[in-house]
């Protein structure tokens, strides 16, 4: 859980009264919306709760949180006079708010709707043949997606388990008579099958404590390799590297068919992606590097370093924020826009404010697609598929 910002009456209300609660695993209350951003990245909150007088880059930040963590619950704190991106805010799926007073009985109430859970009145949301999908694939979607399910597995000799993920974590496997780390591994092994996917029950076991992004990266070395689980069902060994590489101020996530490919980086083509937000970048980088796998994804996080890297790798399409620390993502596309080396090149602007996008696109011919915040996996592989139809051949 996540509390924004720091010294919030309202917020500390529900701090306190979140404490005791067994279902919340840690609260962190942070006063910089930078420092929640890089904490969102990392805990994936199944709970954040705003103060409304945070003003828009609060405003912002749920939006960024609700766009990767689309199961995220959001409690709003609403002092008296609501602003028309607050009230924008609250009809969006999961997002409450809370009007003042903010006594502990409404805090409580409005906490136990935001908590309550009825696995019966939710039908089955999923099934498939395993022919037809990677079950690793679909982990990988649904961590970064935060959902909470249970996926049953019938492997193609007629073996059976099930994989529990709670918020976007591996919990819990089992498989035959084992469980836990040795029963994902088993479960990974099996060839061909079905599965199926069901509501997460209220009480349910938690048998795996691996961070879930480094297990999913240790499986992934485990399955290419065709490895079983090890003895005892301890955790593979670390893949030797990681298809994330930082150089500098950069982030570079290689897609699978570029993995080896490091060291020709100027000759693979490229996507540059540029938002402030840790969350997002990580978020569109995994997805589009599911879908470009032959390309290297270069993420960078300020005006300087988008110009820079723009300069030094001429991508194929850049993903662009509109607001970043050291300038506007409109100004930069603009720039881009009457320079010959660079005005062929096009830009999918990103944006939590519908009227930032439109002005932006009016301005600058090479914006050829927008993104409203939060937006899905499909909305944006649908943009970046959509911008490369203004590419120019041969460039």
């Amino acid at each position: 859980m996540l509390i924004y910002p720091v010294g919030s009456p309202g917020g500390e209300s529900v701090a306190a009264l979140l404490s005791g609660r067994p279902e919340i695993a840690g609260i962190y209350r942070v006063g910089e919306i930078a420092k929640g951003r890089r904490l969102a990245a990392l805990s994936h909150p199944g709970l954040l709760v705003l103060d409304a007088t945070g003003g828009d880059d609060a405003v912002e930040f749920v939006r960024d949180v609700r766009t990767c963590n689309p199961l995220a619950q959001v409690l709003i704190l609403l002092p008296g006079e609501v602003s028309e991106e607050v009230a924008l805010l609250l009809d969006l799926p999961h997002i409450h708010g809370l009007a003042e007073p903010w006594t502990p009985e409404a805090i409580n109430s409005a906490l136990d709707d935001l908590m309550a859970r009825d696995p019966a009145a939710m039908a089955p949301v999923y099934s498939a043949r395993l022919e037809q999908i990677n079950l690793l694939d679909l982990l990988r979607v649904k961590a970064f997606a935060g959902d909470s399910s249970v996926l049953t597995v019938i492997g193609g000799r007629g073996e059976s388990g099930q994989i529990y993920l709670d918020r976007g974590a591996l919990v819990h496997a089992r498989a035959n008579r084992t469980g836990g780390l040795e029963a994902l591994h088993q479960i990974l092994t099996w060839p061909g099958g079905s599965i199926q996917e069901i509501p997460l029950p209220v009480e349910h076991p938690v048998t795996i404590e691996a961070d879930t992004g480094t297990l999913l990266l240790e499986l992934s070395a485990v399955v290419a390799d065709g490895g079983a689980a090890p003895a005892g069902g301890e955790a593979a060994a670390p893949a030797e590297k990681s298809v994330r590489h930082h150089i500098g101020e950069r982030t570079v996530h290689l897609g699978e068919y570029a993995e080896d490919q490091l060291d020709q980086l100027e000759s693979l083509p490229k996507i540059l992606i540029v938002d402030d937000n840790p969350m997002i970048l990580r978020y569109a980088d995994e997805v589009l590097a599911r879908h470009w796998a032959d390309h290297a994804l270069i993420s960078v996080q300020s005006v300087a370093e988008a110009e820079s890297c723009m300069e030094e790798f001429q991508p194929r399409i850049v993903l662009l924020d509109h607001h970043l620390p050291d300038g506007s993502g409109a100004d930069l596309a603009e720039r881009w826009a009457v320079d010959p080396a660079t005005a062929g090149i096009p830009v999918v602007m990103i944006s939590g404010y519908a009227e930032h996008l439109v002005e932006a696109a009016r301005r600058c011919p090479n914006i050829v697609a927008t993104l409203a915040k939060p937006f899905t996996p499909g909305q944006l592989v649908e943009a970046v598929r959509g911008a490369e139809s203004f590419i120019v051949p041969g460039s």
